[in-house]
């Protein structure tokens, strides 16, 4: 869900009661996996989900695989915010990160390196056990 949701993040989530709004972000079971991405459409009772830095959305998932709503995205201890939809800049961002595995690798490496430096407000995550997303 790059650039909406980095490594270390921390999503808290709600169940879902009632139909997920289109934009918001969903938790999904889909093959004893779970997966975080954003409710982009509808179609009779079948939901579609694509990750935003995914070209095409996952297969449609059916409401019972719909397990909650990310409410909120924490990346520090003051910085809290939950993105209704994404601009075209990051939209662009995540297509790129998405379809350029070196770019996504380089990005990534920079951002594990500014976080253990201490160069980021983010809380840096010293195994990958706590990393939460």
């Amino acid at each position: 869900m790059l650039p909406v949701i980095w490594p270390g993040d921390l999503l808290h989530i709600e169940g879902v009661c009632g139909d997920p709004d289109i934009g918001d972000i969903v938790l999904v079971d889909r093959e004893e996996r779970f997966f975080v991405h954003r409710a982009i459409g509808r179609a009779g009772d079948l939901w579609i989900v694509r990750g935003d830095a995914l070209r095409r959305p996952d297969p449609p998932v059916i409401a019972s695989q719909l397990l909650g709503r990310v409410t909120m995205i924490s990346s520090s201890q003051d910085d809290c915010r939950l993105p209704r939809g994404l601009s075209r800049l990051n939209r662009l961002s995540g297509l790129l990160l998405g379809e350029f595995n070196l770019l996504r690798s380089l990005v990534l490496r920079l951002y594990a390196r500014k976080r253990r430096a201490g160069l980021s407000d983010w809380p840096a995550v010293d195994s990958p056990g706590e990393s939460v997303v």
